[in-house]
């Protein structure tokens, strides 16, 4: 029981730390009056499908809030499933399927390599969604195939080959 009271009374048991001094600073896209590098910074995270609605950095971190435009909230799982099956461990997602959004959160310094993914991603939705589109086409092509040729076959039941004499 001593050995327990002894190892509750240590620093490292109790997980204390010296609380660093970090910079805290919040920017939302939708400003005007925003400084330039903010500005630029904004206008990486803007997509074929989704866009920027605030960003936070905080210490080494950086929080991008993102919006999926509305003419593509239909596809929010694809868009999820795409973003969670070819992430990087270093980026943390949180979605909201009810309001069409999602959170990233990353380190200060991959900011530029989770625009890349984000682009990549927006490139593979529009490649998904066109798939799709040309797959329901040949289903179609494929159904009204069939229907004519189950036509022709139940049209042609009265027609016997009989040899001539």
């Amino acid at each position: 029981m001593t050995k327990t009271a002894a190892a509750w009374s240590t620093e490292h048991a109790l997980n204390i730390q010296e609380v660093v001094a970090s910079s805290l600073s919040i920017h939302n896209s939708e400003t005007t009056e925003a400084p330039s590098a903010i500005v630029a910074t904004s206008e990486l995270f803007q997509g074929a499908y989704y866009r920027a609605t605030s960003q936070l950095k905080y210490s080494d971190r950086l929080k991008v809030s993102l919006s999926v435009d509305e003419s593509h909230r239909q596809h929010f799982i694809l868009i999820k499933g795409l973003l969670e099956f070819h992430r990087s461990a270093g980026f943390v997602f949180s979605f909201n399927k009810r309001d069409g959004t999602f959170d990233v959160t990353t380190s200060a310094q991959q900011e530029a390599e989770l625009n890349v993914y984000l682009r990549k991603i927006s490139a593979w939705i529009g490649q998904e969604l066109a798939f799709k589109r040309r797959l329901k086409e040949m289903l179609a092509f494929e159904r009204e195939y069939r229907a004519k040729l189950a036509k022709v076959y139940t049209d042609s039941d009265g027609f016997t080959l009989f040899p001539t004499v």
